[in-house]
């Protein structure tokens, strides 16, 4: 019993994970005036969960796996790099 229960947490992560995929083929697809107003949307939703005080929840095994492999094909330390002295500049002025 317990190596069906290893085969169908394995068998639903891999399902997660090329979900993801996909949606980030999608989302490389759209135009940059719908990424703009997805960011936007986003940013004002993280706003109201901190506003509110609610706290995250657990990330999942296959969002963990796939902030991983993403991680791997990006290169995100130089980007915040970037990010934090941008952010050190405008706080200095």
């Amino acid at each position: 019993m317990r190596q069906a229960e290893l085969v169908f947490h394995l068998c639903r992560l891999l399902a997660t994970v090329g979900i993801d995929l996909l949606r980030l083929v999608a989302v490389s697809l759209r135009s940059r005036a719908a990424l703009t107003a997805e960011n936007l949307f986003l940013r004002k939703q993280l706003a109201l969960y901190r506003e509110r005080q609610v706290t995250p929840r657990r990330a999942s095994d296959p969002l963990r796996l796939t902030l991983v492999l993403l991680a791997r094909c990006f290169a995100w330390r130089g980007g915040r790099a970037v990010a934090a002295h941008r952010s050190r500049q405008s706080s200095s002025g």
